[in-house]
């Protein structure tokens, strides 16, 4: 190599093709170790590395999405939304959509016999309530505030039963529609064979009345004489 004429001696030029080739070859090595990714386009210089990147970062995309699913409950991952589109309305599961159906046919089943029988049992409930009240209120004589309304007034405050300013309302009773009979009135009804309502009271003289009690009485002791005498 002639330093004064900086050429080889021997086949210069292709000496000198070859040393440029191994420039940049090493420039290129020195490039690819330092500067790996260009921030300008932001991709991988070799393009061996920007395949790889891209295949690992779709793997950590479907990682990412299967570990979020994983995380979300199953009442939310089984939601309606979730077999069609809320905005378009398109369904992307119909099996899934008419197994929803079902199930909602089936909780409104449950739900209107739980209504028949509560509303069933409610009314026995009430039934019963109004039975109870009857046989309560049958317990109570009707005669027991009788007295009261004959007399007119309040024994403890001395005011008159009325509908006036001053007096004091009187309730009646359940059963005043419904009065018993007295006994008078059932030995009465037991004689009535013609269907007459009228009560038949027969009335005496009083001197035919005095004079049949002292007849009776005569009698009565000529009886008794008549027996001691016998004795």
């Amino acid at each position: 190599f002639n330093i004064v004429s900086n050429r080889y001696l021997e086949d210069h030029d292709k000496k000198l093709r070859t040393e440029k080739e191994l420039n940049l070859l090493e420039a290129t090595h020195k490039f690819s170790t330092t500067r790996q990714f260009d921030p300008v386009v932001q991709q991988f210089n070799d393009p061996r590395l920007e395949e790889r990147y891209k295949v690992a970062l779709d793997a950590q995309e479907v990682e990412v999405g299967t570990r979020f699913e994983n995380r979300i409950p199953p009442s939310y991952k089984k939601r309606v939304s979730n077999h069609y589109g809320i905005i378009s309305h398109q369904a992307h599961n119909p099996d899934g959509l008419q197994v929803w159906d079902k199930l909602e046919e089936e909780r409104l089943r449950g739900h209107q016999k739980k209504h028949n029988f509560e509303w069933n049992t409610l009314q026995q409930d009430v039934v019963m309530d109004r039975q109870t009240d009857e046989r309560k209120m049958n317990k109570v004589a009707p005669e027991r505030f009788a007295e009261q309304k004959r007399r007119g007034y309040d024994i403890i405050d001395n005011r008159a039963y009325g509908h006036l300013w001053k007096e004091k309302t009187f309730h009646d009773d359940f059963g005043s529609k419904f009065k018993r009979m007295t006994p008078w009135q059932k030995t009465q009804m037991a004689r009535r064979e013609d269907g007459d309502d009228n009560v038949k009271t027969i009335r005496l003289d009083p001197a035919s009345s005095s004079s049949e009690h002292r007849s009776h009485h005569q009698h009565q002791h000529q009886h008794q004489h008549q027996h001691q005498h016998h004795l």
